[in-house]
Order: structure tokens, then sequence, then C-alpha cells
């Protein structure tokens, strides 16, 4: 249970083996302090959110991508969408499967919308999302996410070129927008896993920096 600030570990469900165990495990990562790491409290106090990912696969990236980044400016929301469920969203989503279609129209153009305005420097967070499917997805054909990807990256450059240039309304989408198709993989992404692994860790930049 997540209580001001903390993680209080019911004590029903945990031991005091297990509140030490995570007390080394966040000394030993730098997020405690030595001495707090050797007090056997069931309060245990949570590093700060710099940065969140929400990623989602199938049924999830659909769920994930509702989420709007407007109503969480505190966790610095970025989207990573796995093998987006785009042509049978009618049968998961059915009444509102176009709400979440202009949901992740929303974040897009608003997150071009915010870097074309921003300075280089990016004081405040702006929402990115990546979009990674198969060629053989067995769901949705690469040629309909192509489509539709192409459709978003349309009418988040419609939203911006009454004001900015081409190649400026073109680097502010690029930026809020990335979309990786991988050769040959299905919706399942068997003994693909790592390919998928890969492309959110070279995107997303705290992954990226960490592995580095």
């Amino acid at each position: 249970m997540l209580a001001a600030g903390k993680l209080r570990l019911h004590p029903r469900f945990h031991s005091s083996a297990d509140r030490r165990s995570l007390l080394a495990q966040m000394h030993a990562r730098g997020f405690l302090s030595s001495a707090a790491a050797t007090v056997d409290q069931d309060a245990i106090p949570l590093p700060p959110i710099s940065h969140t990912l929400l990623c989602g696969y199938s049924y999830g990236s659909m769920l994930a991508a509702g989420i709007s980044p407007i109503e969480f400016p505190q966790l610095s929301i970025d989207y990573a969408l796995i093998s987006f469920p785009y042509s049978v969203l009618w049968a998961l989503a059915l009444q509102r499967r176009g709400w979440y279609l202009q949901r992740i129209a929303e974040t897009v153009i608003s997150a071009a919308t915010a870097k074309a305005a921003s300075s280089s420097t990016l004081p405040e967070h702006i929402p990115r999302t990546l979009f990674v499917a198969g060629t053989a997805d067995n769901f949705t054909s690469i040629a309909t996410y192509i489509r539709w990807w192409e459709q978003l990256r349309s009418k988040a450059l419609q939203a911006l070129r009454p004001t900015l240039s081409a190649d400026a309304a073109a680097d502010a989408v690029e930026y809020a927008l990335t979309t990786v198709h991988v050769t040959n993989a299905d919706h399942g992404w068997l003994r693909r896993e790592t390919e998928v692994a890969d492309a959110i860790i070279s995107w997303w930049p705290p992954l990226r920096d960490a592995s580095q």
C-alpha cells in the first residue's frame, strides 16, 4: 500500500526478512542511506519518481494509451505500445474504440505542439510515444499499421503547420511519435522478445543511458 511517499508492507504478507531484504536492495542502488537501510520498518521510503514508462502489450497497450499524461503531470509519462490491437479494437473496446484512438491522437499532437513551442533545454517533460509491431502480426497487417501511423503524423503536422516551417514541424512530430516494425514477427513475439526489449531500450533515454 502506498501512503505519503512510502510503501507500507503489511506484516501478514511480508516478514521482517522481506523488509530487510528490500531495504538492503534500495541501499545498494543508492536510494537509501546505510543508516536507514538497517532499520526494520514496515514503511519503506520510496525514491522520487523522475520518469515513468507506460509499457503495454496488445490489450495492455490499449489500456496504457488510455491514460492521459495531463492527468498525471508529476509522473513524466512516456508510452511504449507493443502490438497495439488496432484492427480488433472494436471487439476489445466496444463503443469506446473511437475514444482510445482519439486519446492517442491527442497525446501525440499535444506532445508535438509542446516540443515545437519549447526551447532546446526542455524544462518540462514532454510525453513521447513508441509503437512496436511485427510485420506478420496476426490481427493487424503492417500496411494497416503504417497507414494509421501516417495518419497520426499527418494530424500532428496539420496542427503545427500554420505557425512552423515544414522542417520544424517534422522534427517536432518525430520527437513525439516513433514507430518500429520488426520483420516477420507475429503478435505473440515467440523467441523475438529481445527485439522488443532492444527497441524500447534504444528509444527511451532512461533505459538507454542506464545500459551504457
